[in-house]
């Protein structure tokens, strides 16, 4: 069956046949496109790392540099910062704030902000018994120790 452009319409039955015809035409019609010559392979890479990000004065244009070492894009991004705002209700600077809190965070903060989370459970592989037809006692014993371990992983 030809490729019809038009169908499904809003509403149509949807058949599997159909569907098929449908994929089938549209599959010969891309085998039948011609392949263009082999062009030379790209270098590969393995990684792309930003080098830097610099900023540059308003107004200035923004630009970045790349360069490829072999195995490696390397991006460096040069970028005007905005200009300066008008002044504030007073005309100059605002009064100096509170101090802020501190920036070290303490075990029992930590274990409080913890608490009730699920933790990581990276450290249990994957279930590593196997199963007979029909399973012995010893291992659904072992299926059942693995989840136990499992849900104490994940459970705080």
């Amino acid at each position: 069956m030809p490729l019809d452009r038009n169908w499904p319409q809003f509403g149509d039955l949807l058949t599997s046949v159909r569907l098929r015809d449908q994929w089938n035409s549209l599959d010969d019609k891309i085998a039948a496109v011609p392949a263009g010559p082999p062009g030379p392979p790209g270098a590969p890479f393995a990684d792309a790392v930003v080098d830097a990000v610099n900023t540059l004065n308003p107004g200035d244009p923004a630009t970045v540099s790349v360069t490829f070492d072999g195995t490696t894009v390397h991006f460096t991004f040069n970028l005007p910062r905005g200009g300066d705002g008008p002044p504030g209700a007073s005309g100059g600077p605002g009064d100096q704030g509170p101090p802020g809190p501190p920036g070290e965070v303490t075990n029992q903060q930590l274990t409080d902000a913890l608490a009730g989370t699920a933790r990581n459970p990276a450290g249990i592989g994957p279930f590593s018994g196997d199963f007979s037809d029909p399973p012995t006692q010893q291992e659904m014993r072992d299926h059942r120790d693995y989840v136990e371990a499992f849900r104490q992983a994940v459970m705080r």
